[in-house]
This record gives C-alpha cells, sequence and structure tokens, in this order.
C-alpha cells in the first residue's frame, strides 16, 4: 500500500508538472533584472497621425488614428474614418487605468473592446511597470517578459538590447498577437503593424506627414 501511495504521488507530480511550464523554460535566465534598456524603445507622444487600415474576418476598415499624450500624463487613442465619425475614443490615465470615451454602436462588445486595449497597451508599452516581470534570453535575443492576467507581454530585442525585434502578446503556451514598430527620428514611430495569430485580425499603422494632415 505504501509503495503505491509513493508512486501516486510520483506520478501526480509528473502530470502535475507541465500545468505550472511557461512558454519560456526553452530561455536562459539572466542576472540582470532591470528593464530600463526597454524603456528606450517606449514611443515618446506628443502627438501622432495614422494612415490606419484594419483587415478582420474578411471586412476592411480605414481612417486615421490619432495617438496623444495628454497634459495630465494621461494617454489618447482616437481611430475616426475619413469622414469624421469615431469608430473608438479610448483613454489611459496616468496611471494606466483604461476609460472608453466613445465607440461606435457595431464595435461595442465586450471582447472586442477588451482585445483593442489589449492590443495597444502592447504596442504603446505603457504598462510595463504593472505587475511581474522576468528577463530571459535565447543564444541571440533578449525576451522582457511581463506577466498579465491569462498570458504575457513580451518584447523581443537583441542581445545587447539596442534593436526592438519583435512584440507578442501571449496565452499561456501561444502567441495571440505578434506586433513590430518601426522608429523615427523624433521618438513617434514610423509605422505600426498588430496582427493576430488565431484568427484573421491585422491593424496596419503608418505615421502620416502634418503638412498632410493640415
Amino acid at each position: 500500500m505504501q509503495k503505491f501511495l509513493i508512486i501516486f504521488l510520483l506520478s501526480g507530480s509528473i502530470f502535475a508538472f507541465p500545468s505550472c511550464r511557461t512558454p519560456f523554460q526553452h530561455l536562459s535566465a539572466t542576472a540582470d533584472s532591470s528593464f530600463t534598456a526597454l524603456e528606450e524603445f517606449r514611443p515618446a507622444f506628443g502627438v501622432g497621425f495614422y494612415k490606419t487600415e484594419v483587415d478582420v474576418t474578411g471586412r476592411h476598415l480605414s481612417g486615421i488614428l490619432v495617438i496623444k499624450k495628454m497634459p495630465d500624463s494621461s494617454m489618447r487613442v482616437v481611430f475616426t474614418n475619413e469622414a469624421g465619425p469615431v469608430y473608438f475614443d479610448f483613454s489611459w490615465t496616468a496611471v494606466g487605468e483604461f476609460i472608453v470615451e466613445s465607440i461606435m454602436a457595431q464595435l461595442n462588445k465586450k471582447s472586442v473592446i477588451k482585445t483593442l486595449k489589449k492590443d495597444f497597451e502592447l504596442i504603446l508599452m505603457n504598462r510595463l511597470v504593472q505587475g511581474k516581470y522576468e528577463i530571459r534570453e535565447s543564444e541571440t535575443q533578449r525576451w522582457f517578459i511581463f506577466s498579465r492576467p491569462k498570458g504575457y507581454d513580451v518584447y523581443l530585442t537583441n542581445k545587447s538590447s539596442t534593436t526592438l525585434e519583435l512584440m507578442k502578446r501571449m496565452g499561456k503556451r501561444k502567441p495571440v498577437v505578434k506586433a513590430t514598430m518601426v522608429p523615427d527620428v523624433d521618438g513617434i514611430p514610423s509605422s505600426f503593424t498588430i496582427e493576430h495569430q488565431q484568427f484573421q485580425f491585422k491593424i496596419q499603422l503608418n505615421k502620416m506627414k502634418r503638412d498632410v494632415i493640415e
């Protein structure tokens, strides 16, 4: 009976172990615990205007998306079509609280709002200080891994953290979103690409020249 109990407990621990694993077990831990290097890639908005294309499950939206840092250090993201009506207007307070200022009725669904919220938090990098994080390395990359409810926000740089190569939003096992950002000289990125991995949903942002807007 005692032998059976030991085998049972051992087998239970074996079966339980995979559920505790993360997608980052293959990476090496680092002695560096600071994400200061990653902060260098955080977009430095004043205000940015982006020509925006959205493709989602066979439908296409286009318009202008404005990202603006307000005087109180809150962030505002407003997406309008070319004729003027607002698709959505989101804001984040200086401490990271998310607010839906307005949203088009067709988009006013909890799942849509939650998805857009997470997508923009990933690329704006405005929640880095919230939650636990760790830094790991592969042979060629450094991974900055931030725990979020039901998953992770992950930023991959080269080994010396001088180039931001990829941003990911991950579930417990697989990537949910992959995103890229092309920097510009003024600190406001020239483009963003956000692409979902489990269904057709892609957002492409390309910075517009101010003289074109005016």
